[in-house]
């Protein structure tokens, strides 16, 4: 799988989330983006039974994935399937099929795939910028924060913070499924080798219900959000 690393031209229009949508991923794993006030439907009311608790962004949120995974699951055929969510907030997706729903700020994004094809799916978007330093030691294990140290440029070091943290929140969406593990954010680490990322597992008791303990991470930054993901694809991935 072929590593995206852009920037994205200023604005908010359906072209300039097309790169996002024609790089990140690859053939055979739809992704869906777009702005939540771009976004109009109705619940079905199996979804709708499940906002009945949710405040009004959250209930925002929570639509806007769920019409959006409506367009994505249409190109495999799917043409109803209210999206719940299980005891541990986790999609319950078709049979056959995996995916990812992320949300930050006013972006939305869902990924879907044939479990033929991919393993698993786990995909983030976050604000740029994200990460302040004084949050880091909870979030970043000690040689995370020696190589963001490193970059001189504030922009650039605000930049890769967030988009280390979205890389673990990726992975965490990546594994859950697989293990119905928690992993914390100090428990995976992220290791930036020339363009190319990877999250290494560090804790022991997942690393047996995992198929590999190292995993790619494709990445795509625009001026206002990054947005990263990991999938299962094959051993040749994930060398």
């Amino acid at each position: 799988m072929s590593q995206a690393a852009f920037a994205m031209k200023k604005g908010e229009g359906g072209d300039q989330l097309s790169l996002f949508k024609n790089e990140l991923l690859g053939k055979g794993v739809p992704l869906e983006l777009a702005m939540m006030e771009q976004v109009s439907g109705t619940l079905y009311p199996e979804e709708l039974m499940q906002t009945k608790q949710m405040g009004t962004k959250r209930m925002q949120a929570f639509a806007t994935g769920r019409l959006l995974a409506r367009s994505v699951l249409t190109d495999f055929g799917v043409q109803r399937w209210p999206l719940l969510a299980d005891r541990e907030s986790c999609p319950i997706w078709p049979s056959g099929l995996i995916g990812s729903v992320t949300h930050t700020g006013k972006l939305c994004a869902v990924a879907v795939g044939s479990v033929v094809a991919v393993t698993s799916i786990g995909i983030d978007a976050e604000q740029v910028p994200r990460m302040h330093s004084k949050l880091w030691p909870s979030l970043f294990t000690a040689e995370e924060q020696a190589y963001l140290k490193t970059i001189t440029s504030a922009a650039q070091q605000q930049a890769w913070a967030t988009c280390f943290f979205s890389a673990k929140e990726a992975f965490f969406k990546y594994q859950f499924p697989l293990t119905r593990q928690w992993i914390g954010f100090k428990e995976a680490q992220v290791e930036k080798r020339g363009d190319m990322l990877w999250i290494r597992v560090l804790k022991n008791d997942s690393n047996d219900l995992l198929p590999w303990n190292r995993f790619r991470v494709s990445y795509a930054f625009s001026d206002q959000w990054v947005l990263t993901a990991i999938l299962g694809r094959g051993d040749e991935d994930w060398q």
